[in-house]
């Protein structure tokens, strides 16, 4: 997946799944750094990813199924990019409910000091 038109796809898709699945409420985690090949920008792929997920809830309620679907970030261990994705979930913070940051445990307090300067904005660090 690694043009804004697949992402958007999957994203829509997976929420008109989980709905037509009887699902109420669901918290999707990605890792924005792994759709980068196709030349997007970590903002662009949040965006088509979330863009997806408000379309797939609108044509859920359409059909009798409401649902709610939130975007967990994930940034990868082996990226250095935990900062920019905790930055990401700030940024949309009122789409995306969570950044989840896999970090080297001596140095992973910085993106949680980021996200702890807004209301709504969790950050999950795993070592």
């Amino acid at each position: 997946m690694q043009t804004k038109d697949h992402l958007e796809r999957v994203a829509f898709e997976a929420v008109l799944d989980l709905a037509r699945d009887g699902v109420v409420y669901a918290e999707i985690r990605f890792a924005p750094e792994l759709h980068l090949e196709g030349g997007l920008t970590l903002h662009e792929v949040v965006e088509a990813v979330l863009e997806g997920f408000t379309r797939g809830m609108h044509d859920a309620e359409i059909e009798g199924h409401a649902i709610i679907v939130r975007a967990i970030l994930s940034a990868m261990r082996q990226a250095s990019l935990s900062e920019t994705i905790a930055e990401l979930a700030v940024e949309f913070r009122d789409r995306a409910s969570a950044a989840s940051i896999s970090r080297d445990p001596r140095t992973a307090s910085r993106p949680r000091i980021t996200c702890a300067r807004f209301i709504s904005c969790s950050v999950r660090i795993s070592t």
